[in-house]
């Protein structure tokens, strides 16, 4: 398994069997991080431009917050502060039951214009969400095929069938609709962790990228300032624009 491939790759004593390393991260971690690194590694750091910066002409995207930050306090909506370190939009609820349907309702208006990525904490979380949205599509959208509109993408789904998982990561940025004269609509995908680092999203449709681009929904903020940037980077990948919100 790839944690347990991770865990022996990790260890210090297999490092010192070579005499230097290059490795290239999007994501080297925050002050703390480094030094940890540095002392049970060895390692130096230097910073490499993305591609694109480097590149005359060329408009560079990042991820944008994709709308208002949000608390529903006592029934009434209220402007907060998410996060300390991390200001900026999101949907603060009272317990899971209002998150579940916070995501449900914002994922299925979101798909009609962009495909949606939905970002659970786990694999469990991301299971029983797939169930969920596949019954409430089966509830709105007679005639569904929910099992190709919602797609799963947790470390689950790629134990059971790595290729149905390939197959989920290629439709999840892609029109639901067979029609091309008909109105677009894109599918709900959702993931864990696993699927939210280092997982190459490919956005390939121009109007979605002119309305934001790929959306990200984030049920939780995650503790790492490493995990927060390789989140937010399954957006606004290789020029395209991309958006998310918590």
């Amino acid at each position: 398994r790839w944690y347990e491939r991770l865990f022996v790759m990790s260890k210090p004593r297999v490092f010192r069997q070579y005499s230097k390393i290059l490795g290239l991260s999007g994501t080297i971690g925050n002050e703390r991080e480094q030094a940890f690194l540095q002392r049970a590694y060895g390692a130096q750091f230097f910073v490499v431009p993305p591609f694109l910066e480097t590149c005359s002409g060329v408009e560079v995207h990042t991820a944008k917050w994709a709308g208002p930050e949000v608390a529903v306090v006592q029934g009434r909506p209220q402007n907060v502060s998410l996060h300390g370190s991390l200001p900026g939009p999101g949907v603060v609820v009272a317990n899971t039951e209002d998150q579940y349907r916070a995501v449900e309702a914002l994922a299925f208006e979101v798909r009609r214009l962009v495909p949606v990525l939905i970002i659970a904490s786990s694999p469990e979380t991301a299971d029983g969400l797939v169930d969920r949205l596949r019954q409430r599509a089966r509830s709105i959208l007679a005639g569904c095929n929910t099992s190709d509109l919602i797609r799963s993408l947790s470390q689950r789904e790629y134990d059971r069938s790595p290729a149905l998982y390939k197959d989920n990561l290629r439709a999840s940025t892609r029109t639901l609709s067979k029609n091309s004269s008909g109105p677009k609509e894109f599918r709900i995908t959702v993931t864990d962790p696993t699927g939210a680092r280092g997982t190459d999203y490919q956005m390939v449709d121009e109007e979605a990228d002119r309305l934001g681009g790929f959306m990200l929904i984030m049920m939780h903020v995650p503790p790492s300032k490493r995990d927060w940037i390789q989140f937010k980077g399954r957006t606004a990948r290789q020029n395209w624009r991309g958006q998310y919100c918590v």
